[in-house]
């Protein structure tokens, strides 16, 4: 894992071996610069700290990517099926209100869900 936390870095360099220990890594690099992670890297950019954690031998990257695909692929259908039924004005003006919105909250979750799910597939594209 590599980190830039100027802030922070003596904490990290203080503590570098109980990290490398406890998030199993096999190293920490503290950067002296912000810098773009490579491929196959989650990142995460806090206020003051950047961590960037290579995928690669941790998991199957490949596997991931083709879940999270079927996973979309499966959302997207899903919800095609919930904006047909809100876009039918027959089930609008026969469905009590409390159905209806239930229908709208789900297409709100999983249009929430679906760009979540696009995020994932993005930083594993990197």
């Amino acid at each position: 894992a590599s980190v830039y936390a100027e802030r922070f870095r003596p904490f990290l360099d203080a503590h570098r071996e109980h990290i490398v220990r406890l998030g199993k890594l096999q190293n920490l690099v503290l950067e002296e610069e912000k810098h773009v992670a490579g491929t196959g890297t989650v990142s995460m950019f806090l206020r003051d700290a950047e961590v960037h954690i290579p995928l690669e031998g941790v998991l199957d990257v490949e596997k991931v990517r083709k879940n999270l695909s079927e996973e979309l692929q499966n959302l997207e259908r899903f919800l095609s099926s919930v904006r047909a039924k809100l876009g039918n004005e027959q089930f609008i003006a026969r469905a009590k209100p409390e159905v209806v919105e239930t229908e709208r909250q789900k297409l709100a979750d999983g249009e929430a869900k679906l760009k979540k799910i696009e995020e994932r597939l993005k930083a594993l594209a990197r």
